[in-house]
């Protein structure tokens, strides 16, 4: 759970920043 996590998270950071952008 954790490596998925760890894997999903800065792909939904990066593509929530760049929505809001």
């Amino acid at each position: 759970m954790g490596t998925v996590l760890g894997n999903i998270h800065p792909s939904i950071l990066l593509a929530y920043t760049l929505n809001t952008n």
